[in-house]
């Protein structure tokens, strides 16, 4: 008799799903998989909507779980009562994308095929409050009967025989879930780390305590705690590391938390780039790490090396098939914009503002996009300002109309917004005018005073922060006492303090950001006038640090002219100094800021920015670096001498600054260029190439007495005396000694 044995493509698929109060996800979810499955099992947990009666409509059976904050022992009432050989099982807010479930039969065949007992596949986790993606993961949903869920929390599908994943990529089906929305984010969160900490108290097994440090990460992250998820991150990384343990889909996570977090408290640079280099490192595959590591080159000057690495991120994300968190692909409007920022820093405009048009069209592009193309933009001749700015928003969306409108209020371009206005009404029939459009048209048309009271009025019915904030910006700059006195009532006291209202405040790294903001709005409403005035007050109450800090910030916000006072106002150091050269080669003065970028190099800035803006400067003056020898040094040296004896000090000094490229300057040539800088009027540039000097030598009286002269030119008389009083120790003139006596007899008034 011929036997008869069951084929290996012969088997039965059950659904599994465990909910509670889901009645918007639920029938999404069941009707992604449906046709393809044998069987569907609903395990209810306490539902008090239309969950179980949606469920039973569509062929579900459901069993009832009296729920005790324990996803793996509900998860397995529903494998218990499971008959399928297979399981598929979804969260009710997971689906399969675009019908990808067909092909679910057909990968559990090859999965068999190659004995794996378990398929693991990509997940696009999406914020359904804007319909935008958050972030691109690994999960294994489907595999073998007779397998068990063991934890509380993070629950993980466990097999006595082990677990051997077919990992498939978004050619076969992929997952979609709506469960981490920004609107129910923080609910999940706490929920999540209230369950996993008393877990921690009583867990055993010490793999599982490490498992629970990155999920714990996590949490406190999506609650804002950025400390503490630095916290766990780190017992994470040095734990799994020690005991070898690994989380599928979810090992890089604790690098990226770290990360995300120490930006967003705007920590120092330097203190952040360990943590890319070592996420690069270990997770040479992950398109996040490239990404991470393109912004960090953004950081630290190196552009061209950011963009590099960013379009590694993009090519690596396009194709990954691996099981690590991936939000390029979902996050392409900060990829286009970072790309547009990049080339923007290389000077190359026209490149810039094809990125920003790609960000703009991007579904979630927009704002960003739009703040980047407009600044670029009014530099342009109003014609082409008009014609550009109609085409963003003319036949577009409602959506659109309000971004552009938004963009345009925040640039203070007045026309342009009236404009723009106008044909939002007319393409929504509105005749409804919104008072805080008039308040940017105000301001946007130098009508301060009418902009103050408006946006007071604004901040009054709304509450809002930066409405207070504009409110007393524009009295300030008004000048009207009334105006003043009503915004400095509901204004936060930073930017009171920032704009000279309050004498005294603890300054943080956070209210140096909300300061540079004032100094930013003041830039868009073109009153960067004014803005110098206040920062050089301003500049008397904070530490040298702090004002460093407030030019980078400046400087990240594209208000170059005033990051360029900003750094000016700091104590001359090298770091100082490489600011004003960046800030300088930012607004594409390059003779200056070449000059003052190898003044820092020969104070001892040697971070490889510097070198990357050199080299950038070389391309788009056409440049071309060959290494000089002893004989040219010399002659160049003798042209430089021959040109001051002659009074032709434009070609000495550009010279001098040539020289200065190719070779190691001595105290005579830092004391020709002070003294060329001092005759053509520019002091504080004559008092950094004495102070470069004296670093080499700080007893050379020629530099000493440079110094002190500039520094008196620029009214800085406390470091003019300390100049003159050491150049008078090493005189050696009693003439000059005289004269030194004078000077500082009338200092010291």
């Amino acid at each position: 008799m011929k036997a008869h044995f069951k084929s290996k493509a012969d088997f039965t698929i059950t659904a599994c799903t465990i909910a509670k109060n889901e009645e918007k996800t639920l029938a999404t979810s069941i009707n992604s998989y449906k046709k393809y499955v044998d069987e569907i099992i609903i395990v209810d947990t306490g539902s008090t909507d239309k969950t179980v009666e949606i469920a039973k409509s569509l062929g579900a059976k459901v069993l009832h779980f009296d729920w005790c904050n324990d996803f793996a022992a509900a998860k397995n009432v529903a494998l218990e009562a499971a008959t399928g050989d297979w399981i598929v099982f979804l969260d009710a807010d997971e689906y399969f994308a675009e019908d990808t479930c067909k092909d679910l039969r057909a990968v559990i065949f090859a999965a068999i095929d190659d004995n794996k007992n378990a398929v693991g596949c990509r997940m696009e986790n999406i914020d359904k409050d804007n319909d935008s993606g958050i972030v691109d993961g690994f999960s294994i949903r489907v595999f073998k009967a007779g397998m068990r869920y063991e934890f509380a929390i993070h629950e993980e599908i466990r097999n006595p025989g082990g677990i051997n994943v077919l990992t498939v990529d978004k050619t076969y089906f992929y997952l979609k879930h709506t469960g981490y929305s920004t609107r129910i984010i923080s609910d999940k969160c706490k929920r999540n780390l209230d369950i996993m900490l008393k877990e921690l108290k009583t867990e055993e097994d010490y793999g599982r305590v490490i498992t629970y440090y990155s999920y714990i990460s996590d949490a406190y992250y999506g609650l804002g705690k950025l400390k503490k998820s630095r916290e766990y991150a780190k017992k994470f990384i040095e734990e799994s590391e020690r005991n070898e343990i690994r989380i599928i889909g979810c090992e890089t996570r604790p690098y990226i938390n770290i990360i995300k977090s120490l930006e967003l408290e705007m920590a120092d640079p330097e203190s952040i780039t360990p943590y890319v280099l070592k996420f690069e490192e270990k997770f040479s595959d992950s398109p996040d790490a490239s990404m991470m590591g393109a912004v960090d080159c953004m950081r630290r000057f190196l552009f061209n090396d950011a963009l590099k690495k960013f379009r590694e991120a993009f090519e690596k994300s396009e194709n990954y098939g691996g099981t690590s968190v991936d939000s390029v692909t979902t996050h392409k409007v900060h990829f286009y914009n970072n790309c547009g920022n990049c080339e923007e820093a290389l000077l190359h405009s026209a490149d810039a503002m094809n990125w920003y048009f790609k960000a703009f069209n991007e579904p979630d592009g927009y704002q960003a996009a739009l703040f980047n193309l407009l600044r670029i933009v009014r530099q342009m001749p109003q014609k082409e300002i008009d014609s550009l700015v109609e085409s963003l928003y003319m036949g577009k969306s409602q959506k659109v109309h309000l971004a552009v409108m938004s963009a345009l209020m925040c640039n203070y371009m007045a026309p342009q917004l009236i404009k723009c206005y106008a044909a939002y009404r007319t393409a929504t029939k509105s005749d409804q005018l919104n008072a805080d459009i008039t308040a940017f048209i105000m301001a946007g048309q130098g009508k301060f005073e009418t902009s103050a009271s408006l946006f007071y009025l604004n901040s009054k019915a709304n509450y809002t922060k930066e409405a207070a904030m504009r409110s007393l910006l524009f009295a300030a700059i008004s000048g009207e006492e009334e105006r003043i006195s009503e915004a400095l009532q509901i204004c936060n006291a930073i930017y009171a303090f920032a704009l000279g209202f309050v004498e005294k405040a603890r300054i943080l790294t956070k209210d140096l950001f909300l300061i540079s903001n004032v100094y930013l709005e003041c830039s868009r409403a073109g009153q960067n006038d004014f803005a110098k005035e206040k920062l050089s007050d301003l500049a008397l109450k904070l530490s040298n640090k702090q004002l460093l800090r407030l030019s980078t910030f400046l400087s990240e916000s594209f208000a170059f002219e005033l990051a360029l006072h900003t750094a000016r106002l700091v104590d001359i150091s090298p770091e100082s100094i490489f600011m004003q050269g960046y800030c300088l080669y930012r607004m594409h003065r390059l003779r200056e800021a070449e000059e003052l970028l190898l003044l820092a190099k020969h104070m001892g800035y040697s971070k490889p920015g510097l070198e990357a803006i050199y080299n950038n400067i070389d391309v788009i003056r056409g440049k071309v670096n060959n290494e000089p020898d002893a004989i040219q040094k010399a002659k160049l040296k003798a042209q430089i001498v021959q040109e001051i004896q002659t009074g032709n000090y434009a070609e000495a000094t550009g010279n001098i600054t040539t020289f200065m490229r190719i070779a190691e300057p001595d105290t005579e040539m830092f004391s020709a260029l002070a003294s060329l800088l001092y005759y053509s009027g520019d002091y504080t540039r004559s008092a950094i190439a004495a102070e470069c000097g004296l670093l080499k030598d700080e007893n050379n009286f020629d530099l000493l007495y440079n110094a002190g002269c500039a520094y008196e030119k620029i009214d800085n008389k406390r470091r003019a005396k300390s100049m003159y009083l050491k150049a008078l120790k090493n005189c050696g003139d009693e003439d000059l000694a005289i004269e030194l006596r004078q000077v500082l007899e009338v200092l010291m008034v």
